[in-house]
């Protein structure tokens, strides 16, 4: 189950690349809210609200099923490359893991794809990896 929610962290995080855009990172992007999508030996869905600035990701990912993991994104924006390294909480399992990712950002706007690897809460032994895709969710106006 550990790995598996190391494999839900990791597609979360690809996710996040999304907003980045190709080319060189902004200066300042407003925080933007992404599905994501990892798949492993199972599949895990839910939310990344990312924020790039100066070529630096933060923001949150907060996986809702099959179980609930949540963590603090952190990584780098360049080149249409979006690489994420950051740690990530098990609520079920009250433990914790590791995740990097490397998401390739899309030509047009849509979702971005790439690869995750995770350490669940017990490390090597429970190492996963596999792919994810992030996704853009449509913000609604302010009428």
């Amino acid at each position: 189950m550990v790995k598996r929610v190391a494999a839900v962290v990791m597609v979360t995080a690809c996710a996040v690349g999304s907003a980045a855009g190709q080319g060189p990172a902004p200066a300042a992007r407003d925080e933007a809210t992404h599905r994501i999508t990892v798949r492993t030996d199972e599949v895990y869905t839910g939310t990344l609200n990312m924020v790039i600035t100066d070529g630096k990701v933060s923001g949150t990912m907060r996986i809702t099923d099959p179980m609930e993991i949540t963590g603090k994104l952190a990584g780098t924006a360049s080149a249409g490359t979006i690489k994420l390294d950051f740690p990530f909480y098990v609520t079920a399992e009250k433990c914790s893991g590791s995740v990097k990712m490397d998401v390739k950002l899309p030509d047009a706007p849509g979702a971005a794809k790439g690869t995750v690897v995770a350490l669940g809460c017990e490390g090597e032994a429970d190492k996963m990896s596999g792919t994810v895709e992030i996704t853009p969710v449509a913000q609604k106006s302010a009428r």
